[in-house]
């Protein structure tokens, strides 16, 4: 009955508000399971009052819903500019809905919803010993750093391990040796890499847990540094504070996996669609101007080329 399940606007807040209805579903069917099963009655009718969980609305500091329009209105003065199609649009729509919730339209992440305040806060009242505010940032950072590094925290689902996703429009690769970002990094210089999420399963017995927490999606600024593997330099990411990696705090908190899931889904592909979009531009360029060999080169491609260049004679007379 209803149509593939695209993750656009109006089938994402119909899946969430049927996950409202029935919380204890939620970790059974998928949103594409939902979706298929959902009337057009039902769906209008979902769709027309989405619910925003207050676990899973972006950070206070910024306004979700001025920074979706602001990143949608980008998108029509420039993209649609340029000559995009409509699918096109569509789909870059989409992805300023998702990435509205993890960066602001510049590409920086968002501020975190725990920064590290909050976090220490959240800290004192669960060690034995007091900390002191000067010491409290550095115990934050040590303790984001080993849970990032506890591959067993990682959380499964159907979709499998939920790996941590670069925040950046181009593609993450390798860095050579002999590029700028190599050179710098070899000169023993602090580079920056893109933002990471890593998404974290909670443990039931910590505060999180308590408040009903399931997974958290923590931020981490990491930088590249030099190292040898095989007997080569290589030049890779580094997740340790003590080479320069910096964790602003948790991006976002969730009530399940399946939700985490879907968010990290919904982030993936709206990445996906800007870099596949900007790669077009840069091998095809823009569409409205591509080369026309009727203006061009005066050829007409629907006629024969014996004929494309007029008629050919076999003598003057």
């Amino acid at each position: 009955m209803n149509s593939i399940y695209r993750s656009s606007l109006v089938q994402r807040a119909a899946v969430a508000q049927w996950r409202a209805m029935y919380p204890a579903a939620e970790r059974k069917f998928s949103a594409k399971d939902i979706w298929a099963e959902l009337t057009p009655e039902i769906v209008l009718e979902l769709a027309s009052k989405p619910v925003v969980d207050p676990l899973d609305a972006p950070s206070p500091v910024l306004n979700g819903a001025s920074v979706r329009q602001h990143v949608a209105d980008i998108d029509v003065a420039s993209m649609e500019a340029r000559g995009l199609d409509k699918s096109d649009m569509e789909a870059l729509h989409d992805a300023a809905a998702a990435l509205a919730l993890w960066m602001q339209p510049d590409g920086t992440p968002l501020a975190p919803r725990y920064d590290v305040k909050a976090l220490g806060d959240q800290f004192s009242t669960m060690v034995a010993n007091p900390v002191t505010p000067e010491e409290m940032p550095f115990m934050v950072a040590d303790s984001l750093e080993r849970i990032i590094g506890n591959e067993g925290r990682i959380p499964y689902s159907a979709r499998g391990r939920l790996f941590p996703i670069h925040l950046s429009f181009r593609p993450v690769g390798p860095i050579q040796l002999d590029s700028e970002v190599g050179r710098a990094v070899l000169s023993g210089a602090i580079v920056s890499a893109p933002p990471k999420i890593h998404f974290i399963r909670c443990n039931p017995s910590s505060v999180a847990g308590q408040r009903g927490e399931t997974v958290w999606a923590i931020l981490h600024l990491p930088v590249y540094e030099s190292y040898e593997k095989d007997g080569r330099a290589r030049i890779g990411q580094s997740r340790w504070a003590s080479k320069g990696s910096v964790f602003p705090g948790v991006a976002r908190s969730f009530r399940s996996i399946a939700l985490a899931a879907d968010a990290r889904y919904e982030l993936h592909q709206a990445l996906s669609t800007y870099r596949r979009i900007s790669a077009q531009f840069a091998e095809q360029g823009d569409a409205r101007y591509s080369d026309d060999p009727v203006r061009t080169q005066g050829i007409q491609l629907d006629v024969a080329p014996r004929f494309q260049l007029g008629p050919k004679a076999a003598a003057i007379c």
